[in-house]
């Protein structure tokens, strides 16, 4: 019985496992690809850059959290994420200021917004006494994936 409802938080625990493995690579490959691109007097206007977007990134997915649910937002913005990312990649091999900036100010603004989106579903999938065994879990996953970003970076 045990194993379970441990099953049950192995996906969450994964995909929590990746986001901020994500994250953590991310903002350092962010860094470094800015600065590889751009001087580095051209940081603080980005960072500012990133944060107003930031704002806006929160307001919208707000709204499109209450009309939608996290249940069927969250995919979707993982999904939009992926997509800049994908496009990012893409755009890189022909106008790399251009892919520094644009990941910058993507990973800047919406990385922290699609884990908040994340717990949101998390918090509608689990009911209180469940929540309390699986967030453990699912934390732990969090944490390893902060580890595991550092290293890979």
């Amino acid at each position: 019985m045990a194993v379970l409802r441990q099953s049950r938080h192995l996906g969450p625990t994964a995909i929590a496992f990746v986001m901020v493995a994500q994250q953590v690579a991310g903002k350092a490959v962010r860094d470094g690809f800015f600065l590889q691109t751009h001087p580095a007097a051209d940081l603080p206007r980005v960072m500012m850059g990133a944060a107003g977007l930031g704002l806006l990134v929160v307001i919208a997915t707000s709204w499109v959290l209450t009309r939608l649910s996290p249940r069927h937002a969250t995919p979707l913005l993982f999904a939009v994420h992926a997509g800049a990312y994908a496009f990012a990649a893409w755009l890189a091999g022909a106008r790399p200021e251009a892919a520094a900036t644009l990941t910058y100010l993507h990973n800047g603004a919406l990385a922290g917004t699609v884990i908040s989106a994340f717990w949101s579903l998390m918090n509608e999938r689990f009911d209180p006494h469940a929540a309390k065994r699986a967030f453990g879990a699912i934390g732990m996953g969090a944490a390893a994936g902060g580890v595991v970003g550092g290293l890979l970076v």
